[in-house]
């Protein structure tokens, strides 16, 4: 198994140049708007070719601020960046990401799209103001157009959305198509949807962050379409997956065939959230040379788990999981199946049937040295019956659960040194 890891981001060129929120007619106190002062600082940094935007203490209201080429956007602690509630504030609609479509929708809270050399560091707050949106997922009736447009190969600039009645909610990070980006050290909270979530972008490293929101598709940490991904030291706690590597749905997928690749996981915290590691569903780009270590999951509804739908196609091989640690985790502790949503819909009423047959495949990966001291249930392998995975190897696993494992279609899974030990239901 050989494993192409991004342990030396390239550096970031920013230039030495910096400017102070304040000087751009920010004013403290949350009463005030500052998405000018954002937007003026931002044009102010480029014309110089770029620099560091530094925002100190206090608390900034805002709509939403997006970046340029060699810009970093540097929290002072104490800093509080809250963003506007008012859904106006993210029109007109630009192009965005979604249930692993492309979309013309409300504009991401932080957003870049072709930008290079762009940074956000420091030890302040992002607060998404996400409880505003929440409601909206009890109307997925736009989703279902989105994903109905994508399976008709509408081209995406007809896919217009960012509508109350669309109920479509934006993402809080999505850097689409961006090169050398740096999220480093500080908190983000509460989204409308996904926390982080860069898309088609090449070496990103995520250290140090705390990323926590219990809304509804509150994904935490979200690489899609990426190539060379560093992400270490976070700290998540979540309303849905913690980590999650997605590559695309369907015809986008297929479309884009741009695998999220190389990339290393490494020392990640979590508490609630529905998976602790989650590769999938939307992988119909492929996903390939993973190596994640040293995690602690704490919590979750499940640990380990790689989903695909049936006919979603893509792959995903060449998957190394090691020297990860488990406690009260709700349902499994290692899941892998290729049947997710095989029920007509899931719980929002969201079809996952594609329109394809083609299933995907899953190869060449290990899961080993996992110790998790309790889980309702201690594996479950499902693989597809016309394509079933091939060389999955679980080494030196000691799990404790109240119902021990099932496996379907899954000749090519060997078991090594695994040990599961009954747990009581109490």
């Amino acid at each position: 198994m050989t494993i192409i890891s991004p342990m030396n981001p390239p550096p970031l060129r920013i230039p030495s140049a910096t400017t102070n929120l304040t000087e751009h007619g920010a004013r403290e106190g949350g009463g005030h708007s500052c998405t000018a002062a954002f937007s003026s600082a931002m044009t102010a940094l480029s014309e110089r070719g770029g620099g560091t935007l530094i925002v100190p203490p206090g608390r900034w209201l805002t709509g939403p601020i997006r970046f340029r080429s060699n810009i970093r956007l540097h929290l002072e602690p104490g800093t509080h960046i809250q963003f506007s509630r008012a859904y106006n504030d993210y029109l007109p609609p630009v192009l965005a990401s979604r249930a692993g479509c492309w979309v013309m929708n409300y504009h991401p809270l932080l957003y870049a799209c072709n930008a290079e050399h762009i940074a956000i560091t420091g030890q302040g707050t992002l607060d998404g103001g996400g409880d505003a949106w929440w409601a909206w997922k009890k109307n997925e009736d736009g989703v279902r157009r989105l994903i109905d447009m994508v399976a008709r190969r509408v081209p995406v600039s007809g896919r217009i959305f960012g509508t109350e009645a669309d109920a479509v909610r934006p993402n809080m990070l999505e850097f689409i198509n961006c090169r050398d980006v740096l999220l480093e050290n500080f908190t983000i909270r509460d989204s409308p949807a996904y926390l982080v979530h860069p898309v088609g972008c090449e070496n990103v490293t995520i250290r140090g962050l705390t990323v926590l929101g219990n809304g509804p598709n509150n994904d935490g940490i979200d690489p899609e379409y990426c190539k060379n991904v560093l992400i270490e030291d976070c700290l998540v706690d979540t309303g849905d997956d913690c980590v999650c590597l997605k590559s695309g749905r369907d015809e986008d997928g297929w479309t884009e065939g741009r695998p999220t690749e190389n990339v290393v996981i490494r020392r990640i915290r979590t508490r609630r959230g529905h998976g602790g590691l989650v590769i999938g569903s939307e992988l119909s780009g492929g996903i390939r040379n993973v190596y994640v270590e040293d995690c602690e999951f704490s919590g979750t509804t499940r640990g380990i788990r790689i989903k695909s739908a049936s006919g979603r196609g893509g792959f995903v091989e060449n998957i190394h999981f090691r020297n990860i640690r488990m406690s009260d985790i709700h349902r499994e502790a290692i899941i892998i199946h290729m049947d997710y949503g095989s029920a007509a819909k899931n719980q929002a009423g969201i079809a996952f049937q594609s329109s394809s047959s083609t299933p995907t495949r899953m190869r060449d990966i290990l899961i080993e040295d996992i110790v998790c001291t309790r889980a309702g249930k201690a594996l479950d392998i499902t693989g597809d019956a016309a394509l079933p995975p091939e060389a999955i190897t679980l080494r030196n696993l000691n799990l404790h659960a109240i119902c021990p494992a099932t496996f379907a279609h899954s000749a090519g899974v060997t078991l090594e040194n695994v040990t599961i030990t009954q747990a009581s239901e109490s």
